[in-house]
């Protein structure tokens, strides 16, 4: 299993421009999570910001955008 993960520390949009190892695309289990202004858990909100979890194609030789102040993992098998 491959673990791949991104963070864009940015306030803007970002892109990823991928590994050339890969010669096609796979099915990858994404996990992301992004800061909304104005939203943070607290002890009184503990649910506020959570992860989205997706089932994905991923094709690392083509860029990836990351949304702004965002963090991607993506899990995946070459078979």
């Amino acid at each position: 299993q491959y673990i791949l993960k991104l963070i864009n520390l940015q306030d803007k949009k970002s892109l990823y421009n991928g590994s050339s190892g890969f010669k096609r695309p796979v099915k990858a289990h994404k996990t992301s999570l992004v800061l909304v202004p104005g939203k943070e858990n607290t002890p009184f909100t503990p649910n506020e910001v959570q992860p989205v979890e997706t089932e994905v194609g991923l094709d690392l030789n083509q860029p990836l955008e990351l949304e702004a102040a965002s963090m991607v993992v993506y899990r995946f098998k070459l078979k």
